[in-house]
């Protein structure tokens, strides 16, 4: 009885220094992540001097809440900076004596079109300010190029591409492979633009559904069309017959269009950023 109390007593000991040990680590982790945060917020904190530039890159996804997630596997921080995070990073630039101007680094994009002319009008304001954007790429899709058209200098890598052809949709139906392997979808819908459903019911586009789908499709060709119009000082026409001659098949016909100012590697841009600055050639540019 002695020997079982004994060995029963034991267990608890260990479980409970068990707890303890693992309630510690938790604890040190912890730590360790929450330092993390602040040790990496405290970098992004950069210095802004007199003539600096707000530089935008949008290399992550542009999600609508800016998030900073631990990560524990690597010890690490994933931060994500939302719409609204870069609009007021725009407005407080547009306010700030030290910023003169803004540089678009737009190689990269991933965002919705809603989100392209959120960022588009918080440009477009900022620069009624009398203060510059720039705008450069490697290449520019038809999102890019919407949101860079706004840029008071616009340039591309003499290598690069410019996407300039309308806008397409594509539409996949699963109705044969469904039957191929024994499915049959069950729906209930009301209407002839209930479209949702269609790819699992039929094996091409229904009237009614081509006829919206070109509608908003439409819709946001020429909304583009419009604002890049506006700002580049081209008529609609214009743009639309580049389009459907497919005029703009390499960076030199970007630049004989008008549709980009000039031809530069990055390098070359920022050495125009001097000008701008008024710095010697030796003079670092100060980027926020």
């Amino acid at each position: 009885m002695k020997e079982k109390l004994k060995k029963f007593i034991a267990n608890v000991l260990a479980g409970m220094l068990g707890s303890f040990i693992a309630f510690g680590l938790m604890v040190m982790l912890g730590f360790i992540v929450v330092s993390g945060i602040i040790m990496s917020l405290a970098e992004d904190q950069e210095l802004v001097y007199e003539d600096a530039i707000l530089r935008l890159s949008f290399d992550n996804p542009i999600s609508e809440q800016s998030s900073v997630e631990p990560d524990m596997i690597n010890f690490s921080i994933n931060s994500t900076l939302g719409l609204k995070a870069i609009t007021d990073a725009i407005e407080s630039a547009k306010e700030d004596d030290q910023i003169r101007g803004i540089y678009l680094d737009l190689s990269s994009l991933q965002a919705g079109f809603a989100s392209v002319q959120e960022l588009r009008r918080s440009l477009i304001d900022f620069k009624t300010s009398d203060k510059f954007i720039v705008a450069h790429a490697d290449s520019y899709s038809h999102g890019t190029y919407y949101l860079a058209s706004v840029a008071d200098e616009l340039y591309l890598t003499p290598e690069g591409e410019l996407e300039f052809s309308g806008l397409s949709a594509d539409i996949v139906f699963f109705k044969s492979m469904l039957a191929k392997i024994g499915i049959e979808p069950v729906v209930i819908r009301h209407g002839k633009f209930k479209s949702a459903v269609e790819p699992f019911l039929q094996d091409e586009i229904s009237e009614a559904n081509e006829k919206q789908t070109r509608k908003y499709v439409q819709s946001l060709w020429n909304t583009l069309l419009e604002g890049v119009s506006e700002q580049r000082g081209m008529s609609v026409e214009q743009l639309n017959e580049m389009a459907d001659k497919l005029s703009i098949r390499n960076s030199a016909s970007a630049k004989s269009f008008g549709l980009v100012d000039e031809l530069k590697y990055e390098d070359e841009v920022f050495a125009s950023f001097k000008n701008h600055l008024e710095l010697d050639e030796d003079e670092k540019i100060s980027f926020v």
